[in-house]
């Protein structure tokens, strides 16, 4: 597999003109072939697996805590002067 940059930018230009040696184009590897391979299969099966969201108050839940009423803000002193 060659890889190839898609666009035309300054140094293609340059290389156009002579002024810039052409770079060597590498054919891919055995390797890098089984690594593509093994990427492609390892993010299908990450796709099919359901990941639920579970956050710190989720544990807290679970351990019986419950949160008080409204969330605290902080800021509630700068709003009121910003505005």
């Amino acid at each position: 597999m060659t890889k190839y940059i898609d666009g035309y930018d300054f140094m293609d230009l340059l290389k156009d003109k002579k002024l810039v040696p052409v770079t060597d184009q590498i054919d891919a590897t055995l390797t890098e072939k089984v690594a593509a391979i093994m990427s492609r299969l390892t993010g299908r099966i990450n796709d099919s697996v359901v990941v639920a969201d579970y956050d710190f108050m989720d544990l807290l839940q679970e351990k019986g805590y419950v949160p008080a009423g409204e969330p605290a803000n902080d800021n509630i002193a700068v709003v009121n002067v910003a505005s």
